[in-house]
């Protein structure tokens, strides 16, 4: 039942990208094609996990019993949200970054970072709703408020900006 929910996740979103793809076909298309491409990847990983929800939550319904499982989850969890707190650092401090050190490197990749920060909160948020013991719920609540945290600040930060409110 679970492989089954997200072949069909899989299938949802591979049908709205050729659907899309058929819709914007034509020469901005073809000049831009880069950034079509993103916007394909994106409009799939967005709707992928979108349409895996149900999917994910009969998983996690049948993995309920398996505390280790959840202990992995939450470490993970907060693993993930932590590259999230370090793309929010690189976001605020990138016009500081020296060119050619790792540091740029990450810099480079904050935009990426911060836009699947919304999937993953509400992914770690589903999954702080199954979670068993209060312990890992915890965990996974506070990965999910890391992430919300992330996007929201750059979101904000992106409308001060562009309204003349902030630099």
């Amino acid at each position: 039942m679970v492989v089954a929910g997200y072949l069909l996740a899989i299938l949802v979103a591979c049908l709205a990208v050729s659907t899309f793809y058929a819709a914007t076909d034509g020469p901005d298309r073809q000049a831009s094609s880069g950034m079509y491409s993103f916007a394909d990847g994106f409009l799939f990983l967005a709707l992928f996990g979108l349409a895996s929800i149900p999917a994910s939550c009969a998983a996690q319904y049948f993995l309920r019993k398996v505390q280790r499982f959840w202990s992995a989850l939450a470490f993970v969890a907060l693993s993930i949200a932590t590259t999230g707190l370090v793309a929010l650092y690189a976001y605020f401090v990138r016009l500081s970054a020296i060119p050619d050190s790792v540091f740029y490197m990450v810099v480079t990749l904050w935009p990426i970072r911060v836009l699947i920060a919304p999937l993953l909160a509400v992914a770690f948020l589903i999954s702080a709703l199954f979670a068993p013991s209060s312990s890992s719920r915890i965990a996974i609540f506070v990965a999910a408020a890391m992430e919300a945290l992330v996007f929201a600040s750059v979101a904000i930060h992106f409308v001060l900006t562009n309204l003349g409110l902030a630099k």
